[in-house]
């Protein structure tokens, strides 16, 4: 389990990959994959539209690997208007996400969303079996 709990708050941008500064919702999951898989995600030019980020996650679902069940770790491909976006279930009908309506990261319930939800997905290369994602709580400083 890794620490995400400073994530929360982190503020929206289209193409941000600084948790310390912006994200985007990809850049989330970059950073998420980052933490709790050791996995780099192949990253693409920031785009500046939902539009475009849309139409690159759809050029990339060959990389994911559709899953069955929802269970910590798993990455939601939903829908927002006409536009893709991605998220990561936590556990306890919790996901984190960031979008431009949120304004920056946050915690909400599947339950709320479940109709936009397109598809549950890993990435192809993830070889952990350790699902879960994040510890809320700050790690005890020694």
């Amino acid at each position: 389990m890794i620490y995400c709990g400073d994530l929360i708050g982190v503020p929206f941008r289209y193409g941000g990959r600084d948790p310390k500064e912006a994200l985007d919702c990809y850049g989330l999951l970059m950073e998420l994959y980052r933490r709790a898989y050791r996995i780099e995600l192949p990253d693409y030019t920031s785009p500046t539209s939902a539009a475009e980020i849309s139409a690159l996650m759809r050029g990339q679902l060959h990389l994911w690997q559709p899953v069955d069940d929802v269970e910590p770790g798993v990455v939601l491909f939903m829908r927002l208007g006409r536009f893709t976006h991605v998220a990561m279930y936590l556990g306890d009908d919790e996901f984190i996400h960031t979008s431009e309506i949120t304004g920056g990261v946050c915690r909400e319930r599947l339950s709320n969303w479940i109709n936009r939800i397109e598809g549950l997905y890993r990435y192809a290369a993830q070889y952990s079996t350790d699902h879960s994602v994040c510890d809320h709580q700050e790690p005890a400083r020694p």
